[in-house]
């Protein structure tokens, strides 16, 4: 956008640590605009598995920290979907919504850098259809295709506040690979090992993630690959202990294998986790790809 490069420019010098932030005169900060769902708000799990909503160590707080001397609104929002995103519902009621807000923001034409995740919430939402589709697989890619063309438009809407907004998205790591070592969200005891529903899981996953990708892409937007962070198609077994890569993965980076039953798996990212997904948005920052 008008000032695209600056936040490249500042994030890097301060990568470099050229010059204290303190240094950096007040007039070059930047503002970044964080759109998204529980993992842009930061949701993580408490000891027992269950959900604190907001924290201040979700990735895009992280990211922010990471380029150093920015502004960051944070309107990302637990349970979003495309529907509630664009009409609210969840964390915005009465008239307004995240994508409301988020338009009045970038009306004003200072916001330098977007990041938005959108989509996980609505593939939960149509878990039901995907499995009433069977083994038909015109079918699921039907319904995964309608929740990608709901990415798209949300993003349309985005760009119609301003179309030179300098937007980043992602894809998703796949929670559903912890199966493999008898781990599935909310059960809070280990179950029977299904290496054939962590591998199905993975191909719904890529498939899920080729569509969103496609939408971002041929509107100019680069995506950071997150499944690709969380070696999610990595079926390799480095350590030799009959686990995944991918697998193994999950568990270290989300709180999706639990270390004793009475503890709920987590779809959610943990510290380390987010900070992964952080660092993948700034080093495609960093390399200019963005």
């Amino acid at each position: 956008m008008r000032n695209r490069s600056r936040i490249i420019v500042l994030a890097v010098v301060l990568a470099l640590a050229v010059v204290p932030s303190a240094a950096v005169a007040e007039d070059e900060a930047s503002t970044y605009l964080s759109l998204g769902t529980s993992l842009a708000a930061g949701t993580m799990a408490n000891p027992i598995g269950e959900n604190i909503l907001f924290t201040d160590l979700s990735y895009t707080d992280q990211l922010a920290g990471l380029l150093g001397d920015v502004e960051h609104i944070k309107l990302g929002c637990p349970g979003e979907t495309t529907a509630t995103f664009t009409y609210g519902g969840i964390c915005y009621n009465d008239g307004v919504s995240q994508l409301s807000v988020a338009q009045s923001v970038l009306a004003s034409g200072d916001v330098d850098l977007v990041t938005i995740d959108m989509g996980a919430n609505d593939f939960l939402q149509a878990t039901p259809d995907i499995l009433a589709c069977g083994e038909d697989e015109a079918c699921i890619f039907g319904v995964v295709a309608g929740i990608a063309a709901d990415v798209g438009a949300t993003l349309d809407a985005l760009l119609a506040a301003d179309p030179d907004a300098h937007i980043v998205g992602m894809n998703y790591y796949n929670p559903s690979l912890a199966a493999w070592v008898g781990h599935y969200s909310g059960v809070p005891v280990e179950l029977e090992p299904d290496p054939d529903f962590a591998i199905l899981s993975t191909g719904l996953s890529a498939l899920g993630n080729d569509l969103i990708e496609f939408e971002y892409y041929v509107r100019g937007i680069p995506v950071v690959d997150v499944e690709a962070l969380f070696h999610g198609q990595d079926f390799g077994d480095r350590n030799g202990n009959g686990v995944p890569n991918n697998v193994e993965q999950i568990c270290k980076f989300t709180t999706m294998c639990p270390p004793r039953d009475g503890v709920s798996p987590n779809i959610h990212a943990n510290v380390k986790g987010y900070e992964k997904i952080a660092r993948g948005f700034f080093d495609l920052l960093m390399a200019g790809a963005a």
